[in-house]
């Protein structure tokens, strides 16, 4: 990921961490998993951007893995997530 994603992630984290709903089913929304977890928990990891410039258009796509830790044996839990 490149340096220039970085305030993406910082709002994808604000997104998540605001959002009431979600922080009621997790015990937190991390940028990597914590030695001390409590279970369950939203971690934003990996990042990469791809260049999608034209001749007459600067684009990039970004895009982040964001993984649901969870003890609950099934998926149901991170499912619902």
């Amino acid at each position: 990921m490149s340096l220039d994603a970085f305030p993406l992630q910082e709002a994808l984290y604000s997104r998540l961490n605001g959002d009431s709903t979600l922080l009621s089913l997790v015990n937190g929304v991390f940028d990597s998993v914590p030695d001390d977890n409590d279970l369950p928990i939203v971690v934003i990891g990996e990042g990469t951007t791809t260049d999608n410039a034209m001749k007459d258009l600067d684009a990039r796509d970004y895009v982040f893995t964001v993984d649901v830790w969870s003890s609950y044996r099934g998926m149901k839990e991170t499912k619902n997530i």
